[in-house]
């Protein structure tokens, strides 16, 4: 038997419940007996955006998964120097020992599919994970240019209106983010006096 491993990359710049609600949802759908997630050390398409320390945004995942058995963290993407493509990482996770077990499903933003034609090698990408699209808008599904619809699997995940970036500028305007991050990074946050300076 196959173990189906979730593959969930990004900034988490900071993680917030809407990450966590996505990796639930995507648990239950798919049957998926881990996620593992991959903060992003330098992402190609945010190659002008200042990132928060590698260290406090794995800090931060870490307590925010902690409470949860079947979420765990790959470094792959955080220490590389150069810029983390997606394909490059599914090579690594299947040439490597949970390879050899695991089926891989990749989990992408709304947003993400629609820029999927400007993604390096990423017709190469159905050959190493099925694709996995969570919902960003309450609109029609968004249809692929490189893929076609029965290619890809769209979750059912509740859409929730939280976004890093929200979070970051409600940060440096002083409003309360208590229901929108999970337990302990908000006092992460506050402690270490991160997004002050957006």
């Amino acid at each position: 038997m196959h173990y189906r491993v979730g593959l969930f990359g990004g900034t988490f710049d900071p993680v917030h419940n809407g990450h966590l609600a996505i990796a639930h949802s995507a648990i239950k759908q798919l049957n998926l007996h881990q996620i593992i997630f991959l903060p992003a050390g330098n992402p190609p398409h945010k190659p002008n955006q200042p990132l928060t320390q590698n260290s406090i945004r794995k800090q931060m995942l870490e307590v925010s998964i902690r409470p949860f058995e079947y979420f765990t963290i790959s470094e792959y993407d955080l220490n590389k120097k150069s810029y983390c493509y997606t394909i490059e990482m599914l090579r690594h996770f299947t040439n490597s020992k949970i390879g050899e077990k695991s089926e891989f499903y990749l989990l992408v933003g709304e947003d993400s599919l629609r820029q999927f034609h400007k993604w390096y090698q990423v017709e190469r990408i159905p050959e190493y994970a099925r694709i996995v699209v969570y919902p960003r808008d309450h609109g029609e599904k968004t249809s692929s240019s490189v893929f076609k619809s029965d290619e890809i699997i769209f979750l059912e995940a509740p859409i929730h209106d939280i976004s890093s970036t929200k979070i970051r500028n409600m940060v440096q305007a002083g409003e309360n983010i208590t229901q929108l991050v999970p337990p302990g990074i908000e006092k992460i946050i506050f402690d270490l006096r991160l997004y002050k300076n957006n």
